[in-house]
């Protein structure tokens, strides 16, 4: 198959590279950057170099229908949040190339953190305590510490803060610029950090997939994963996709309360999110994804999850990078993983293969000898990245007011 993926920068586009290209499909990139990460496989790819969606929406748009035309895409893949534009769109896409994606109408139930919450209270599904404020002004009435401060739209883990003081409140809040952006003030959740991943086809669960955070890694992701079995979170899942009658995949972030077995949902992410974990233990969403396109429905609604572990070394390096780690502590990060010792043994690389994929080391190495030799931040390294695949809120507002 020759499918799109319209953006390449993002660590979640780059998984999906290395879940299907195995399989042989076809894979067109269009980005921006054309040093994205996802330009450095062995894998069929074919690239072009895009307009940035944050920087002219409909020069974006008219590129990707474009390229579906000239090569004949089989399945357009919005890995990031530019399955908001497509799903505003599906019903001209539709007719030019495949393409798995809810309503609009159900898709920014997802997107608007808002809008999640309310649903989750809706379906009697747990989540924090959590305080709804148009503006800084109410911010400042009704926080309380500690918290979570976030904007109602942020994409790729922008738009969220911790609280712990006043100064942090202050901190945060003088970074926000644009005014219309509502928020959310939400209690600190209480248990272990876990993350759901889900295929639908038309709000029937079709594929499921749980896994649990080892260790933190930069910006609050994780470095270092286990696939485990979680039947309420399942149950949950299914609840949440008959009620919007949810197309194609959707990830979802909470904290598992293991002494009451209960789940707190913290946010949703309506799209494909770094799959690795899941297809190493047995759940290939991407490839399901295609196979769904292919109108084959008889994947098997289950997990199958093994307890196999996973790992993302930049991401490491990134913390240890944020919490002013020397050099040599980077060092010693970057050969634990080679012996695989401590978090790495008998875990998977998720971004990078060595043996079966020598060019995805290449980012690899280019951001280790960033921050050993420049010192660089990872937010220096990977900030002008994000902007190539996470949507600012006039897009993402451009988008809202389409008709």
């Amino acid at each position: 198959m020759k499918i799109l993926f319209c953006e390449g920068s993002s660590l979640s586009a780059r998984e999906a590279l290395s879940a299907l290209g195995p399989q042989n499909h076809e894979i067109v990139i269009c980005d921006p950057n054309p040093l994205c990460i996802c330009r450095f496989t062995k894998f069929k790819t074919k690239y072009y170099k895009c307009p940035s969606i944050n920087g002219d929406l409909e020069a974006y748009y008219n590129f990707i229908v474009r390229v579906i035309q000239k090569e004949r895409i089989d399945i357009l893949l919005p890995v990031h949040e530019q399955a908001l534009l497509f799903s505003k769109r599906i019903h001209e896409l539709s007719k030019l190339v495949k393409l798995e994606l809810p309503a609009f109408e159900s898709y920014v139930q997802l997107f608007s953190k808002i809008k999640f919450t309310k649903l989750l209270d809706n379906l009697e599904i747990p989540h924090p305590r959590t305080i709804f404020c148009k503006d800084r002004n109410e911010v400042r009435k009704n926080i309380f510490y500690p918290c979570f401060l976030k904007l109602d739209y942020g994409t790729a883990s922008q738009g969220v803060w911790k609280i712990d003081n006043e100064d942090d409140l202050d901190r945060a809040l003088e970074t926000v610029s644009e005014t219309g952006n509502e928020y959310l003030i939400q209690e600190n959740a209480q248990g272990v950090f876990e993350i759901a991943y889900a295929l639908y086809n038309k709000g029937s669960l079709i594929a499921f997939h749980c896994c649990q955070r080892l260790r933190e890694g930069a910006g609050g992701s994780s470095c270092s994963k286990i696939g485990i079995d979680r039947p309420v979170v399942r149950q949950h899942f299914e609840k949440i996709g008959k009620e919007l009658a949810w197309h194609g995949p959707l990830a979802i972030d909470y904290f598992y309360d293991e002494n009451h077995n209960v789940p707190y949902y913290i946010d949703a992410s309506p799209r494909l999110v770094e799959p690795m974990n899941a297809a190493i233990n047995g759940v290939n969403i991407p490839e399901y994804l295609v196979q769904l396109s292919n109108n084959n429905t008889s994947i098997i609604p289950v997990s199958r999850t093994a307890g196999k572990k996973s790992h993302m070394l930049m991401l490491a390096l990134f913390y240890l990078a944020d919490k002013n780690g020397s050099k040599k502590a980077l060092v010693h990060e970057f050969f634990s993983a080679l012996r695989a010792e401590g978090i790495y043994a008998d875990s998977v690389e998720e971004l990078t293969n060595a043996k079966n994929d020598v060019l995805s080391l290449v980012p690899l190495m280019f951001v280790l000898s960033k921050l050993i030799f420049s010192k660089a931040s990872s937010g220096a390294i990977s900030g002008s990245t994000v902007m190539n695949y996470a949507l600012s809120y006039q897009t993402i507002s451009k988008i809202l007011e389409m008709k």
